[in-house]
């Protein structure tokens, strides 16, 4: 299943890069077997808020976030993440590390989960994705 694209007009308070900013399953999908949100490129995510994409319903425990195309270390191969169940953890300076980390803000409707991967092993992010809400997120979450 892929994500329907929300336009970024349908969220005001959020500054988009273009339509593909926000993300949001179909109307009537079924939550069954879930929706998967399809990233295939570092490029294609984006980094900081207002340019990186965002999934505007995550379910946690049924919905995925499919990062498994997109190599997560610089270098020869096509490895995958590595995810990180702590809330708030740091990179480690490793090549393929997958953090997140709930942004609990002033007002429900500004509350965040971000998830970052660090792709070279420098430590800092690479690109991140924005869910809507205080999401806990576990490796099932994700197909790396």
């Amino acid at each position: 299943m892929s994500p329907a694209l929300l336009p970024a007009e349908a969220l005001p308070s959020r500054a988009a890069r273009h339509a593909n900013a926000c993300r949001r399953a179909r109307p009537g999908e079924t939550r069954q077997t879930g929706d998967r949100f399809d990233f295939n490129s570092v490029a294609e995510i984006g980094l900081s808020l207002g340019q990186r994409d965002i999934i505007a319903d995550f379910v946690h425990g049924t919905d995925k976030i499919d990062l498994s195309t997109i190599d997560a270390k610089i270098g020869s191969g096509n490895q995958a993440f590595s995810f990180i169940a702590a809330e708030g953890h740091s990179f480690g300076h490793h090549k393929g590390e997958l953090i997140w980390d709930k942004q609990n803000n002033a007002g429900t409707v500004n509350d965040r989960t971000v998830v970052s991967g660090d792709i070279d092993g420098d430590g800092v992010a690479d690109f991140s994705i924005e869910l809507h809400g205080l999401v806990s997120l576990t490796k099932w979450d994700f197909v790396l």
